[in-house]
């Protein structure tokens, strides 16, 4: 009996046991849409969490707690043009949208540290105006933070401070969390009239003192007669604002980044990416897979998370002290990890 006893409790254990996530936006094979994923950081345990392809959800954030997501969907699925903001549970369930209804599009949304506030960027058609604005979620209301065009956010550890795009200038900026104090944190270098240097992808890591980014180098070459931008190269960099100083990782310079984020706690660093064909046009690039890669910053060694021929991207990483997904009433598929060292 006793020991009846102690194998249930191990079992129980392992089934209630926490493990760290990734939630993601996945294309798979027999599905022309987008839907949402979630999985453990290790490749495993694969679970879909919505099913609504057609209005193709995507750019999913965990809240702090992880105990619900935030998300992009479109509420026509004529319009691709018309995306608004919902949440839902962990597990998928309780849907509800939180945005009201615009001639327009949103974007980006994030929960802020204390999860009572989610920051989105809202581009209005009627209005002509592009901003990035902060919802409520007790009062819903919606308060403006900044007109400009910006995109891909990130909030601060603190709250106090938030990272974006400036799409005119192709550099990360930061400002606080109010929309004052807007400064230039990271300008790409210049290199010359032929080459291009635009920045993207970037995220706070989780003690707030460094940034992930990543810098997309391209150049200006003669193609078929005709002068035209080829991809060159991407890097992956941690910039420290205390120090000025940016360190490049070690990750293949033909992985064309989609998204990245932090994981293990700062420890690693995890990234959706595509092989590109170095100097050829964009217009001549072989569509290929992307799929999520975790890069071990100690050891440089890189991870193959997922392995199949769709697009998995816009990927959120939690720790696994925040609250288990559960996948009851989902299907669930498993990944082998595959490992590489460069």
């Amino acid at each position: 009996m006793r020991n009846l006893i102690i194998t249930l409790t191990l079992s129980l254990l392992m089934l209630t046991s926490a493990h760290a996530k990734i939630i993601f936006t996945s294309i798979r094979d027999d599905n022309q849409g987008t839907n949402i994923y979630v999985m453990d950081d290790d490749g495993t345990n694969v679970v879909q969490l919505t099913d609504t392809s057609e209005l193709d959800p995507s750019w999913s954030r965990w809240s702090p707690d992880g105990k619900q997501v935030v998300f992009v969907r479109q509420v026509d699925p004529k319009d691709s043009q018309r995306n608004h903001i919902f949440i839902m549970d962990a597990d998928g369930t309780n849907v509800r949208q939180l945005t009201p209804p615009i001639n327009g599009s949103e974007s980006g949304p994030i929960f802020t540290p204390n999860g009572k506030k989610i920051i989105f960027t809202r581009s209005d058609r009627d209005t002509k105006r592009y901003t990035m604005n902060s919802l409520d979620l007790k009062t819903n209301e919606i308060e403006e933070i900044f007109s400009f065009f910006c995109s891909l956010q990130d909030v601060s550890p603190n709250g106090k401070q938030i990272l974006f795009l400036a799409h005119r200038f192709y550099n990360v900026w930061a400002m606080d969390s109010d929309g004052g104090n807007i400064n230039e944190l990271i300008t790409p270098p210049f290199e010359g009239d032929d080459k291009q240097i635009m920045l993207g992808a970037s995220r706070w890591s989780p003690d707030g003192k460094k940034v992930l980014y990543v810098e997309m180098h391209s150049n200006r070459k003669i193609f078929n007669g005709e002068k035209e931008f080829v991809l060159a190269k991407y890097l992956y960099k941690i910039y420290t604002p205390e120090t000025d100083v940016s360190v490049t990782l070690n990750i293949p310079r033909n992985y064309r980044c989609h998204s990245v984020d932090w994981a293990d706690n700062g420890a690693a660093v995890i990234f959706s990416a595509t092989q590109f064909e170095v100097n050829k046009p964009f217009r001549f690039q072989e569509e290929k897979p992307y799929n999520i890669y975790k890069y071990h910053i100690a050891t440089q060694d890189i991870t193959r998370l997922t392995n199949h021929d769709g697009k998995d991207y816009a990927l959120d990483w939690i720790s696994d002290n925040a609250q288990a997904v559960s996948p009851i009433g989902k299907l669930t598929t498993q990944w082998a990890a595959l490992k590489s060292t460069q």
